[in-house]
C-alpha cells in the first residue's frame, strides 16, 4: 500500500525479462529499501517511479548501449531532482547517495563492457584485414625486424665509443675512492682530506667527460631516432582500425 504510487511497472511482458527476474527483483527491493522510512510527496513518488523504470530497463536490455542510456537517464533523474525534492520531503541524504552510488557502479561496469566490445571488434577487423593482405603484412613485419636489429647494433656502437668508456672509467674511480674515504676511521683526517681532493679533481674531469660523451652520442642517437620513428609508423600501420569490405 505504501508504495502503490511507486510501483515498478516497466510495461514489458513478463517473458521479456524472465531470465533476469531474480536480479531485477533483488535490485528493485534494494532500491525501495533506500526509501523505507520516508513519506514522499506525490512529486517525489513520480520521480521514484521514473527512476525505477529506467533502472529496471537497464537490467532487462542485453544491448550494452541501450543499458547505458537507461542508466544515464536514471542517474540524471536522481542527480537533477532527488537532492532537492527528496531531502525537502524527508529523505535521508545517505539513502540518496546510496541510490546514486548503485547506478554509478552499474554504469561503470556497463561502460567497461562497451569498451571491451569495441576493442574486440577492432581486433577482429584488424585480423581480417591482414588475413586479406598477407604480403603487405609480411613486408612490414620484416622491415620492423630489420630496424630492431639495426637499433641494437647502434646501441652497441654507443657502448664502444671511447668517450663512453672514458666516462665509465672515471665513474668507477670515483666510486672506489668514495668507498675508501667512507671506510676511514674518524681520526684519519689527513687521509680523508687527500682522498677528498682526489675526488674533487675526478668530479671536475667527469663533468667534461660527460659533455664529450653526450656530443659523441648525438649522431648515432639521431640515426636511432629515425629508425625508431619508422618502427612506430609500422606499428601504427599494423594496429590501426580497419574496415573490412
Amino acid at each position: 500500500g505504501k508504495y502503490e504510487n511507486t510501483s515498478l511497472n516497466t510495461e514489458l511482458e513478463v517473458k521479456t525479462f524472465k531470465k533476469k527476474y531474480d536480479e531485477i527483483a533483488r535490485r528493485a527491493y534494494e532500491m525501495l529499501e533506500i526509501y523505507k522510512n520516508s513519506t514522499p510527496s506525490s512529486s517525489a513518488q513520480k520521480t521514484i517511479a521514473e527512476h525505477n523504470k529506467a533502472y529496471l530497463l537497464s537490467l532487462v536490455y542485453e544491448d550494452e548501449e541501450r543499458r547505458k542510456e537507461c542508466l544515464e537517464y536514471a542517474l540524471s533523474v536522481m542527480e537533477n531532482h532527488t537532492r532537492s525534492v527528496y531531502v525537502k520531503y524527508g529523505f535521508l541524504q545517505t539513502g540518496v547517495n546510496k541510490s546514486i552510488g548503485l547506478i554509478r557502479e552499474d554504469l561503470k561496469k556497463c561502460n567497461a563492457k562497451i569498451e571491451e566490445h569495441k576493442k574486440e571488434e577492432k581486433e577482429e577487423a584488424i585480423k581480417k584485414y591482414w588475413e586479406a593482405h598477407p604480403e603487405e603484412k609480411e613486408a612490414l613485419e620484416n622491415e620492423k625486424k630489420t630496424l630492431k636489429e639495426k637499433i641494437a647494433e647502434k646501441q652497441k656502437e654507443i657502448d664502444e665509443l671511447p668517450e663512453v668508456k672514458a666516462l665509465a672509467a672515471l665513474e668507477d674511480q670515483i666510486s672506489e675512492k668514495t668507498k675508501a674515504r667512507d671506510e676511514l676511521g674518524f681520526f684519519k683526517m689527513k687521509e680523508k682530506k687527500a682522498l677528498q681532493e682526489q675526488l674533487s679533481e675526478l668530479e671536475a674531469r667527469k663533468e667534461d667527460a660527460t659533455k664529450d660523451c653526450q656530443a659523441a652520442k648525438v649522431p648515432i642517437n639521431n640515426e636511432i631516432q629515425q629508425m625508431q620513428q619508422r618502427m612506430n609508423e609500422i606499428m601504427e600501420e599494423l594496429t590501426k582500425s580497419r574496415s573490412v569490405k
